[in-house]
């Protein structure tokens, strides 16, 4: 039987809090070694991780925060909606934390509108992230996801039935 490609893995999750993050996290808790998260404003309901939830703002983390050094798999689910500057600072930050403490790869989660010929901002900061990973000399995946939900919902799914009710 194949190994999991998470199994052995040291992991370390932003957006946790999300509802992707979410799903990653259930998805991860009993395949990887370690998970750890980092969180802007962690929630006192949050699931404990064995590596530890590390409270910092991604746009203004340092690249010798320590959450970097005891990870090998960086998966960056993190977005700020209302700023896509700050989501692409964001971006720049983590890689530059990985690049510091030797993160061997990142896993990017994008849009599949970052490839769509004229880009609202959201996806131009999506865009952008995927440039500024494919830059960075570490190992990569970049993953385009077009619609989000689950049987708790989802944004998108969430939003449309607001409209709905309207």
């Amino acid at each position: 039987m194949a190994e999991s490609v998470s199994a052995g893995r040291r992991i370390l999750v932003t957006g946790g809090s999300g509802f992707l993050g979410r799903a990653i996290l259930r998805r991860l808790a009993d395949r990887a070694d370690s998970i750890s998260l980092i969180l802007r404003h962690p929630p006192t309901d949050h699931p404990r991780v064995a590596g530890g939830i590390f409270e910092a703002d991604l746009a203004e983390i340092d690249a010798d925060h320590p959450v970097f050094s005891s990870v090998d798999t960086v998966i960056h689910a993190a977005v700020d909606y209302g700023s896509t500057p700050r989501s692409v600072e964001m971006v720049r930050r983590v890689i530059a934390g990985c690049c510091h403490h030797g993160v061997e790869r990142i896993i990017y989660i994008s849009s599949q509108n970052a490839g769509f010929q004229r880009p609202g901002e959201y996806s131009r900061g999506k865009r952008d992230g995927e440039r500024l990973v494919r830059e960075s000399g570490l190992a990569w995946v970049i993953l385009r996801p077009t619609l989000l939900y689950g049987n708790v919902g989802g944004p998108f799914l969430s939003f449309l039935i607001r409209l709905a009710r309207t």
